[in-house]
C-alpha cells in the first residue's frame, strides 16, 4: 500500500506514543526491511556513479537519496525504489554506456532514443538495483546549470558525489508531488516537511528558482497547501511573491492538467508544455524534433500518422466513457 511509505517516518515522529505492541513489532520491522533495501540499493548504485566519475562524467543524486542521507534523520526513515542520478544532457548517452557495461539494463531500447522525448530513464540489474538516469531534474525540463552549481558535496555508500541545495531539493519535491496520478505520491508532504523543518532552506533562492524555471504556480500552490493543511513554517513573502508573480498562459493550462483528471486531452497538454520548454533549450538540447515527431517519440510512434490514430482513438474512447 502507498501509505505504508510513510509509516517509517511516521515511527521515528510517533514510536514512543505506539502502545499497541502487535503494530509496533510490524512497524519496526518495516523500518529494518527500510533501511537494508536502502543499503542494498545503494552499495549496487555506488559502483556506477564511481564508473561515471572515471569516465569524466559528473553524476548528482536526486529525490529519495540526497533526502535519506542528509535531511531524514536515518536512511531508514525514507523508502526508495530506486536511485535518480542526474547528468548533464550532452553526456546522457554516453552515461548509458557506462551503465550497459557494468551490466545495467535499460526498461527501453534503444534507451538513447528516450533521451530527446523524455527526461529520465530506468536502469535494472540483477537484484533490488535499479538506477532512474536523469539528463533534466524534472519533466518540466529548464536548464540545470544553477542546480550544479550550487550542489553540496555528499558521500553516497562511500563514493563522493553531489546533491542538490535544500532550496533546489524542495523545489524538486513540490514539483513532484503537484500532478494528479492513479497512486497518490503522499511521500512528498513529508520530504517536503523535513526540508522546510531543517531550516536550511534559502527562500530567496527558491523563490528565484521557481521563477527561473516558469513554476511558480505550481510552488505556489504546494507551499500554501503545505503551510494551510500542515502549519509548515513557510514564510509569509514567499507564499506572497510566488502567488503574484507572472506566468505565461501555457504555465496555467499545464498546472490544470496536471492536477486535472487522467484522459488524452491532459496527456495532450503535457507533452505540449514538454515540447515547448524543451524547444526553448535548443542551447543545450539540440536535438528537439518538431511537436508530431517528438510526440511519437513520447508514444512510441515512428510515423504522423500513428500519433494522429492515436490521439483519434483516445478520443473516442473518451467519448464512450472508456477509461481503459
Amino acid at each position: 500500500m502507498v501509505e505504508s511509505r510513510l509509516l517509517p517516518v511516521a515511527h521515528a515522529n510517533l514510536g514512543a506514543q505506539i502502545h499497541d505492541d502487535p503494530v509496533l513489532g510490524r512497524v519496526r520491522g518495516l523500518v529494518r526491511m527500510t533501511w537494508t533495501r536502502n543499503q542494498l540499493l545503494f552499495r549496487r548504485a555506488a559502483p556506477a556513479l564511481e564508473a561515471l566519475e572515471e569516465a569524466g562524467i559528473d553524476g548528482l543524486i536526486l529525490k529519495g537519496a540526497p533526502l535519506a542521507l542528509l535531511h531524514y534523520e536515518s536512511v531508514a526513515e525514507r523508502p526508495m525504489a530506486d536511485v535518480d542520478v542526474l547528468v548533464r544532457p550532452e553526456r546522457a548517452a554516453e552515461a548509458m554506456r557506462v551503465l550497459r557495461e557494468l551490466g545495467w539494463s535499460p526498461a527501453r531500447e534503444p534507451a538513447e532514443a528516450v533521451i530527446r522525448a523524455h527526461h529520465s530513464h530506468d536502469f535494472h540489474e540483477e537484484g533490488p538495483g535499479q538506477i532512474d538516469l536523469h539528463w533534466f531534474s524534472l519533466w518540466q525540463s529548464g536548464d540545470d546549470e544553477p542546480l550544479w552549481r550550487a550542489a553540496r558535496p555528499v558521500q553516497f555508500a562511500g563514493v563522493p558525489t553531489l546533491a542538490p541545495d535544500p532550496a533546489d531539493l524542495l523545489l524538486i519535491v513540490c514539483v513532484h508531488g503537484a500532478p494528479r496520478e492513479p497512486e497518490p505520491a503522499f511521500r512528498w508532504v513529508a520530504d517536503a516537511a523535513v526540508l522546510i523543518r531543517g531550516g536550511e532552506v534559502d527562500w530567496s533562492r527558491f523563490e528565484k528558482e521557481a521563477e527561473r524555471r516558469e513554476l511558480t504556480i505550481t510552488a505556489a500552490a504546494t507551499l500554501s497547501y503545505l503551510a494551510r493543511e500542515f502549519g509548515l513554517p513557510i514564510p509569509a513573502s514567499t507564499l506572497t511573491r510566488l502567488s503574484r508573480a507572472a506566468a505565461p498562459h501555457w504555465e496555467r493550462l499545464a498546472f490544470r492538467a496536471q492536477i486535472g483528471r487522467p484522459g488524452p486531452l491532459r496527456t495532450a497538454v503535457l507533452v505540449a508544455e514538454r515540447h515547448h520548454r524543451l524547444r526553448r533549450l535548443s542551447h543545450i538540447a539540440p536535438w528537439h524534433p518538431g511537436f508530431m515527431e517528438f510526440a511519437g517519440s513520447v508514444w512510441g510512434f515512428e510515423r504522423r500518422r500513428d500519433v494522429v490514430r492515436h490521439g483519434l482513438r483516445r478520443l473516442g474512447q473518451r467519448g464512450r466513457g472508456d477509461r481503459t
